[in-house]
C-alpha cells in the first residue's frame, strides 16, 4: 500500500520482499516480504522505520470488516503466544504490529510453524524460508533507513503493459467458465497480492478464483527454465500432502506450459493450476484455484479441469494475437 523504492526488490525461496516508502512525504517506510500459501492467503513480514514488526494477511475472500479491530494471537511453535489488535484495512486485508522486535524476529525466523488465532478462526502457515528471508529484510531496511525521495503517487506496473488487456483476458476466463457470480479484487487488494501487472477475480460461491497477470521475460526463452521455482511458489503454502507437476501445452500461437498442484490439508482439498505462456519479452500467466464451494448445491466443476484450464489458454491466446494485428 505505498511506493517501492527502485532497485529494492528481492527474493528469498518461495518470498518475495522489497523496500517502500510513505507516499506523503517519500521516506523510507518499511520492508516487507510476502508468500502465497495454497489455500488463497498471502502472509506478509514487515521491519518498519521504527523498530517494529508487522504481520498481515490477505485472503481472497471478504473475512475481514473495514478498519475492524480484531483480536489476535500469534503462536510459533510452542513459544509464548503474542498477543495484540490487528486492523481490518479491507475486507480482505488485516495486519497487526508488534513492538517486540528482537522476540518476534527470533520467533518469525527460526519457527516452524505460525499458527494465527482470531475469535472462532485458527489459522496455520510454515515458516519455511524466513530465516534468510527475514535477515534479509533487516537488511534491507538498514540500507534504506535514510533513504528520503520524490512525495510521488505510487507507479502502477511493472511491465508497462496496456491493463485493458488483461480486464479482457479475465473476463474472457470467467465467460469460458460460466461463472456469473463473481467480483474484480480492487487495485488495492491487487497490490496485496501481487507486484506484476495483474487483474484478478473470485467467487466464493462457486469456489474458485482466478487471474491473469504478465512478467518481464528477461533472458528466460525457455519457459521449462523455471518450472521448479514456479511449482514451488505454487506448493508453498501447503502444510499438508501436495502432488505436482508440469507438462507444455500443444499450441500453435505461443510456447506455453501448464503447472499444477493438488493440496490436501485439514479436510481441504485446493487444486491451483498456473499457465504460462510466452509472448514477445513477456511471461504472460493465468491461474486458477478450486476450492471447496460455499454453495455446494452449484457445481461447476463437473467438466474436467484441465480442459478449462486449457480453453482459457486458448481465449488467451487469441485475445493477445487480435491486439498484435
Amino acid at each position: 500500500m505505498a511506493a517501492e523504492i527502485a532497485g529494492s526488490a528481492f527474493r528469498w525461496g518461495n518470498w518475495r520482499g522489497a523496500a517502500y516508502t510513505v507516499d506523503a512525504t517519500g521516506r523510507f517506510s518499511h520492508c516487507s516480504i510476502s508468500a502465497p500459501y495454497v489455500a488463497g492467503d498471502h502472509l506478509y513480514f514487515s521491519v518498519n522505520r521504527e523498530a517494529s514488526v508487522t504481520v498481515a494477511i490477505w485472503n481472497p475472500d471478504p473475512i475481514f470488516i473495514q478498519d475492524q479491530r480484531i483480536p489476535v494471537k500469534l503462536t510459533v511453535d510452542r513459544r509464548a503466544p503474542f498477543y495484540g489488535e490487528a486492523v481490518a484495512a479491507s475486507e480482505n486485508f488485516a495486519y497487526l504490529t508488534l513492538y517486540e522486535f528482537e522476540r518476534a524476529m527470533t520467533a518469525f525466523r527460526k519457527g516452524f510453524r505460525l499458527q494465527i488465532t482470531t475469535g472462532n478462526r485458527t489459522s496455520h502457515y510454515s515458516l519455511a524460508g524466513t530465516y534468510r528471508a527475514l535477515e534479509a529484510t533487516r537488511q534491507c531496511a538498514i540500507r534504506h533507513l535514510d533513504y528520503v525521495g520524490s512525495p510521488t503517487p505510487r507507479t502502477e506496473g511493472v511491465a508497462n503493459v496496456d491493463k485493458s488487456l488483461l480486464y479482457q483476458i479475465a473476463t474472457g476466463m470467467i465467460a469460458e467458465l460460466g461463472v456469473t457470480d463473481f467480483r474484480y479484487l480492487t487495485d488495492e487488494e491487487m497490490r496485496a497480492f501481487s507486484d506484476d501487472d495483474a487483474v484478478f477475480w473470485t467467487s466464493p460461491s462457486v469456489g474458485m478464483m482466478g487471474g491473469v497477470y504478465i512478467r518481464p521475460a528477461g533472458n528466460i526463452r525457455n519457459l521449462r527454465d523455471t518450472d521448479s521455482q514456479e511449482l514451488q511458489e505454487i506448493g508453498s503454502g501447503c502444510d499438508g500432502d501436495i502432488i505436482s507437476g508440469a507438462r507444455g501445452l500443444d499450441t500453435d500461437d505461443f510456447p506455453t506450459r501448464e503447472m499444477r498442484a493438488i493440496c490436501s490439508q485439514e479436510e481441504q482439498v485446493v487444486e491451483t493450476i498456473v499457465s504460462k505462456m510466452l509472448v514477445d519479452e513477456l511471461i504472460l500467466y493465468t491461474i486458477l484455484i478450486f476450492n471447496d464451494p460455499t454453495e455446494p448445491e452449484r457445481p461447476l466443476l463437473e467438466e474436467d479441469r484441465r480442459q478449462m484450464n486449457e480453453d482459457v489458454i486458448t481465449r488467451a491466446a487469441s485475445l493477445v494475437l487480435t491486439t498484435r494485428q
